[in-house]
Formats: structure tokens, sequence, C-alpha cells
């Protein structure tokens, strides 16, 4: 039928989403302050990642060049990253970023 969304008997979408995916689904959340801050300090792989920023726009990088930024109250989406491996900063001197971070894990 038209419009019907019905993806299978006794199946909900969110089951087959997780399934789609694979992986254990990955929740974290930290502040950013004026140095660079490693989000995990050790490997966390994603297959899939979504970067939010709660307040205050904040750079982010590798351990030694923070060059990209997001906005506060704004996120991207990243694939196949290591969290060990991004570092987060706040841009606004004397204040706090916060970061969270939802995936799927490897």
């Amino acid at each position: 039928m038209a419009g019907d969304k019905t993806i299978g008997v006794g199946i909900s979408p969110g089951a087959v989403a997780q399934d789609f995916f694979g992986g254990a689904v990955y929740e974290n959340q930290k502040t950013s302050a004026n140095g660079a801050v490693a989000f995990e300090t050790g490997s966390k792989k994603l297959r899939d990642a979504i970067i939010s920023v709660a307040t205050n726009t904040v750079s982010f990088g590798d351990a030694t060049n923070q060059r990209r930024t997001i906005a506060a109250a704004a996120s991207i989406q990243l694939s196949k990253i290591d969290l060990s491996t991004l570092y987060f900063k706040s841009t606004v001197t004397d204040t706090h970023g916060v970061v969270t971070i939802i995936g799927t894990k490897e």
C-alpha cells in the first residue's frame, strides 16, 4: 500500500537500524577548556559518529592542530574514526564547550 511504513511483522524500526549498523552504541560527553583535550585516552573506534556541541564553539583536530570548528548548538557527522585521535578545545578563552559524541562502535 502507498504510504505503508511497515517493515516486517513484529520488527521495530529501531531493531532494524541497530542490526543494519551493527556494533554497540557509544555515547559520551566531555567538556573542553583552553587547552586541547583528548576525547578518549584509549583507542575507541567508531564506524559512524555524530559530534554535537552544546555550549561555546570548539575547535577540533589532532594533538597538535585543532583547525576545524563546530559552532555552539551545531553538530557534524564523521565516519571511521578513532576517538583517541580527536582533540577539542574551546575557541572562547576561559570558557568550556560541552562536546557530546554518539556513534556506533566498530
